[in-house]
């Protein structure tokens, strides 16, 4: 997972596969994209249904490590 560029995982912790292959990354990991804007430490990160970094989605910090991930349900 860290053999890209972009990307460095330094906490990984809970992962969710869309059912089009998208992955959604908790943690805490380093995005070093400049050109894209993406440059310090993000708790989700979001991967393409082939394995790349996606660029075309806002991946996001927050106040500290995000464990977990729920999935909601409908009532």
């Amino acid at each position: 997972m860290n053999t890209g560029p972009y990307f460095l995982s330094l906490q990984p912790a809970d992962y969710h596969v869309f059912p089009d292959g998208r992955v959604l990354i908790s943690g805490t990991h380093t995005l070093n994209d400049p050109v894209r804007g993406f440059v310090g430490s993000y708790e989700l990160i979001w991967f393409s249904n082939e394995g790349y970094l996606d660029t075309t989605r806002t991946h996001r910090n927050a106040n500290g490590v995000i464990l977990g991930l729920r999935r909601a349900t409908r009532r």
